[in-house]
C-alpha cells in the first residue's frame, strides 16, 4: 500500500500532505438518485470502515435499496457496534486482507494492528457472511516475510470454506520475492512445489489453483532472473 490509498502511510512514511478528496456531501446527494437502480457497489481503501463518507452512502443504501450487493475489501482491523448494525441492514460481501497466520509476522507487516483482535473480527465476518449467504474470502500478499505460510493459508481457508487470493507484491522491493537473487527465488518455488492440497470441493479446487498459479509466477521470476544475470555481469565488466 502507498500514500495514494492510505492516509496514515502518506503522513507517517511518505511525509506528504493529505490528499484532498473530491467527494463531499454534495456528491452523496447526487448519488442518491442512482441508488434505486444499482445492483452492486464496491468499496476499497485504505480501509473502507475508516472512511466517513462511506457510512453516509451505506446509510442511504440501507434506506433506499438494501438489496444492493455491497462488496468491501477490508483489513479486518475495524469492527464495532456501528458497523455490525449497518451490516445487518445491508448485504455485505467481504474480502479480508490478511497477510500472516503468525502474530509476530502479521504485526510486523500490518503496523498498529492486533493479531488476536483481527482474527476474532475475521471469524465474526465469516459467520455473518455464512448466515446471510454472502461472499467471504481472504486475500494475502505473497512476500519475503510470509511466503513459507502460503500452504497454511490454503489449509486455513479450506477449513473456513473460503477462497484465498494471493496478490503479487512489486513494491517496496525489499519485501518482494521477485527482487531476490535467482537461487533464492528458485529455492522458494521448489519448496512450495513439495506441497499439495485436497481437490474435492469447489473452494478446495479454487484454492489449490490459486496456490499453484502463485508458485508458477515465482518460477517464472526465477527463470527471468537466471536469464538477466549473465547480461548484467557482462554489462558491469564493460
Amino acid at each position: 500500500c502507498s500514500g495514494e490509498f492510505s492516509s496514515l502511510i502518506r503522513a507517517k512514511r511518505e511525509k506528504l500532505p493529505p490528499v484532498v478528496s473530491p467527494y463531499d456531501k454534495a456528491f452523496v446527494d447526487q448519488l442518491e438518485e442512482f441508488i434505486p437502480y444499482l445492483q452492486e457497489v464496491k468499496f476499497y481503501g485504505g480501509e473502507p470502515f475508516l472512511v466517513d463518507i462511506y457510512y453516509d452512502i451505506w446509510d442511504r443504501i440501507a434506506r433506499i435499496n438494501p438489496k444492493i450487493r455491497v462488496s468491501v475489501q477490508t483489513n479486518g482491523t475495524t469492527l464495532n457496534s456501528r458497523i455490525k448494525d449497518l451490516m445487518h441492514s445491508v448485504d455485505f460481501h467481504m474480502n479480508i486482507s490478511f497477510d500472516s497466520l503468525t502474530k509476530e509476522i502479521y504485526e510486523g507487516i500490518r503496523k498498529n494492528a492486533n493479531f488476536e483482535q483481527v482474527l476474532e473480527n475475521i471469524k465474526w465476518m465469516r459467520s455473518y457472511c455464512k448466515e446471510r449467504n454472502t461472499f467471504f474470502g481472504i486475500s494475502a500478499c505473497a512476500m519475503r516475510q510470509n511466503w513459507h505460510e502460503l500452504p497454511e493459508f490454503v489449509k486455513f481457508c479450506n477449513e473456513m470454506d473460503a477462497p484465498v487470493y494471493f496478490h503479487t507484491v512489486f513494491n517496496p522491493e525489499e519485501h518482494a520475492i521477485h527482487s531476490l537473487p535467482q537461487e533464492e527465488i528458485e529455492a522458494i518455488a521448489n519448496k512450495l512445489l513439495t506441497y499439495d492440497f485436497p481437490n474435492d470441493t469447489p473452494v478446495q479446487k479454487k484454492n489449490r489453483k490459486h496456490f499453484f498459479d502463485t508458485v508458477n509466477q515465482i518460477k517464472a521470476w526465477s527463470v527471468r532472473a537466471e536469464k538477466v544475470a549473465p547480461f548484467m555481469e557482462v554489462k558491469s565488466m564493460d
